[in-house]
């Protein structure tokens, strides 16, 4: 048997829920709607809405227990979605009452919850045996070592978890406390896929030697993001947590984010041999921005990055670092053996990055033959006319190009290099969606002009954002108005 109840939502007849003799999927529920189970043959509920808060989850608990109270079949009561409370004693009472959940996403963040309160948590969600799916959004509290002791004894016990995400950025999280978190994670037998966010703590090296030996152990992992920016990490700490890494032998999809660390050469040293082992890599984000990161340790990181063959996607954030010419000669030989690599982001802000630089950086690019989506962020640094040249001759090779991103903010750009960059623009020809940042330059009226007639010529070209003020333009009406003459469907301009 399978019956379809509907109900009425704003004059509109729609589906509310689908029966068979076994389940109940409910799609659309209200308090009063899940009356309705009472007649319900089925053994188990299913609640599949995006989002449910306490009272309807409470409403489809006393459905459940009214129905025992009859003689009837009891339900095994199951949900996926969001369980939203407005504190965390609410959240614990709901989750207590409701121990059968494929998935679970709790938004506590700012809630003001400290070591204890969060125990109380813990123990509530470590009766969920059926979990698959978890989400903690602890972010910005006054968790520390005590309440992570607690969080991991309820992890421990969830041995059906596949898929976790857990917020505990800005909180009072110390190395033990990191410590206790990583054990935990070790029993978690059947975990795949991780999302750990430990930003704006105090876990130091002494932490990361206690997340590397739990990354030794994780070996069905195959997907996970690791946020430790301002976390007092130094390069020992950074050398033995690549070492770990270099255990998750499934892994395929990794962002690591130490921004505001003190890593060094030192560090990208290690991070370069986990890089080099990490065979089955698909897609790689490393933020290593404000690290103190010389040419020496980004030359090493590079040959790392060289090993890993199968990478489709590359996101590399090296803001606010010490990168120079020599640093990027390095990247381009990189670059240049990266041939699957079909998107990719590459933030070099602030850097000591100069045409020497920007032109070997080109010649790199340009052995990228697969690459559809770039992203190149060379804010504030020296680049004039002269690395607009070898950056132009790099576009004019970039054949499968349909995105492209270029900050070149903040340099030393003139009326030249515009027009050396309009010309590498138009050879594009499949390129689609073009951002363009050029403010804090010197390209004049006579660059405006190269500038709007090469792109004029991008016949495919749907979507424009252009950034050009403090360029020394003369008559920035008559600038404007050769870029809004411009046949591109989608278009923002500022001069």
């Amino acid at each position: 048997m399978h019956v379809t109840y509907r109900t009425e939502v704003e004059g509109q007849s729609v589906d509310l829920m689908e029966e068979s003799e076994a389940e109940i999927m409910v799609k659309e529920a209200t308090p009063t709607d899940l009356q309705w189970l009472l007649r319900a043959p089925a053994s188990r509920l299913v609640l599949r809405n995006p989002k449910l808060t306490v009272p309807e989850a409470e409403a489809a608990r006393r459905a459940a227990r009214a129905r025992a109270q009859q003689g009837q079949q009891p339900f095994e009561l199951r949900f996926s979605g969001e369980l939203r409370a407005a504190t965390a004693q609410e959240a614990s009472a709901a989750i207590a009452a409701m121990p059968y959940l494929d998935e679970l996403g709790l938004q506590l963040e700012g809630s003001k919850i400290g070591d204890d309160v969060c125990q109380q948590l813990s123990e509530a969600q470590a009766k969920m045996e059926t979990l698959e799916k978890l989400s903690l959004y602890l972010y910005n509290n006054s968790i520390g070592d005590k309440g992570c002791s607690g969080l991991a004894v309820c992890l421990a016990q969830m041995q059906k978890i596949q898929k976790m995400e857990l917020d505990l950025r800005s909180n009072k999280i110390g190395a033990g406390g990191c410590k206790q978190l990583s054990e935990a994670l070790t029993k978690m037998a059947k975990l795949e896929e991780l999302v750990l966010y430990l930003a704006e703590n105090s876990i130091g090296d002494k932490g990361c030697s206690g997340l590397a030996v739990c990354l030794a152990q994780m070996q069905k992992i195959q997907k996970m993001e690791l946020d430790l920016c301002s976390n007092k990490i130094g390069a020992g700490g950074c050398q033995q947590l690549s070492e770990g890494l270099t255990k998750l032998e499934k892994l395929e999809e990794l962002t690591l984010d130490l921004y505001n660390n003190s890593i060094g050469d030192k560090g990208c040293s290690g991070l370069a041999v986990c890089l080099a082992q990490m065979q089955k890599m698909k897609k790689l984000g490393l933020w290593l921005s404000s690290n103190g990161i010389g040419d020496d340790g980004w030359q090493q990181l590079s040959e790392g990055l060289t090993k890993m063959q199968k990478l489709e996607e590359l996101t590399l954030n090296l803001y606010n670092n010490s990168i120079g010419d020599k640093g990027c000669s390095g990247l381009a030989v990189c670059l240049a053996q990266m041939q699957k690599i079909q998107k990719m982001e590459l933030d070099l802000r602030s850097n000591g990055v100069g045409d020497g630089g920007c032109q070997q950086l080109s010649e790199g690019l340009t052995k990228m033959q697969k690459l559809e989506e770039l992203t190149l962020n060379l804010y504030n640094n020296s680049i004039g006319d002269k690395g607009c040249s070898g950056l132009a001759v790099c576009l004019a090779q970039m054949q499968k190009m349909k995105k492209l991103g270029l900050w070149l903010n903040s340099n030393g750009i003139g009326a030249d290099g515009c027009q050396q960059l309009s010309e590498g623009l138009v050879k594009l020809e499949k390129l689609e969606e073009l951002t363009l940042y050029l403010q804090g330059n010197s390209i004049g009226d006579d660059g405006c002009q190269q500038l709007s007639e090469g792109l004029s010529k991008m016949e495919k070209l749907e979507e424009l954002t252009l950034f050009l003020s403090e360029n020394t333009i003369g008559d920035e009406a008559a600038a404007r108005a050769l870029f809004d003459q411009l046949p591109v469907p989608k278009k923002e301009i500022e001069i």
